[in-house]
C-alpha cells in the first residue's frame, strides 16, 4: 500500500533535510500536498498513474511533515522544546478534529466526497500559501551552532535526550 511505501522511505528524510534543507522542504511538501489532493479531485477521469501519484503523495508527505514538523522545533528552540512539541501536537490534534468534523458534515450534507475534497483542497492551498511566509520567517542555524546536535564525551547520547548539561570528555 502507499502508507506501507511511505514509512520504508521515512529513514531517508534525514539525508533530504540534510542535503535539500528544510525551508526548500515546507514549502515544497506543502504545494506537493496540494497537488495531489488536486489529482484525486480530478478522479479516474485522469490517467491512473496521476491519480495514484496524487495518493502516494498524500501519503508521503503526512508521513514526513510530522518529522520536519519536529526537526525544525528541536532547530530553533533552544529552552522549551517540550513546550513547543506539545503546542505543535495539540495544535495538529484540534486541526485534525475540526477537519474532520467539517469532512463529515460536507459528507452528509452533499452525499459524495465533492464538498469534503474541495474543502480539503481549499484548505491546503491556504496551507501551501502559509508555507511560503514560514519558510522566510524561520531562522535556521547553521548545523555546528545548534547546541544538542554536537556534544562530546560518553554520555553525549544520553545527555542529549536528558537535558542535563554536557560532560567534556
Amino acid at each position: 500500500t502507499t502508507q506501507t511505501l511511505s514509512l520504508l522511505l521515512l529513514p531517508m528524510c534525514g539525508f533530504l533535510f540534510a542535503k535539500v534543507g528544510r525551508r526548500f522542504l515546507i514549502v515544497f511538501l506543502s504545494w506537493a500536498t496540494f497537488g495531489a489532493v488536486i489529482a484525486v479531485q480530478g478522479g479516474r477521469g485522469l490517467h491512473e498513474v496521476a491519480w495514484a501519484s496524487g495518493f502516494f503523495i498524500i501519503s508521503l508527505t503526512s508521513t514526513i511533515v510530522p518529522v520536519l514538523g519536529q526537526a525544525i522545533i528541536a532547530d530553533i528552540s533552544e529552552r522549551s522544546v517540550g513546550r513547543s512539541f506539545g503546542l505543535l501536537e495539540s495544535m495538529f490534534s484540534l486541526s485534525q478534529i475540526i477537519t474532520t468534523l467539517v469532512i463529515g458534515i460536507l459528507r452528509h450534507e452533499e452525499g459524495n466526497f465533492a464538498g469534503p475534497l474541495d474543502f480539503v483542497g481549499g484548505s491546503l492551498a491556504c496551507g501551501a500559501i502559509v508555507s511560503v511566509y514560514v519558510a522566510a520567517a524561520l531562522e535556521l542555524r547553521p548545523r555546528s551552532e545548534r547546541p544538542l546536535l554536537h556534544a562530546k564525551g560518553p554520555h553525549a547520547f544520553t545527555d542529549r535526550f536528558s537535558g542535563q548539561a554536557f560532560r567534556e570528555s
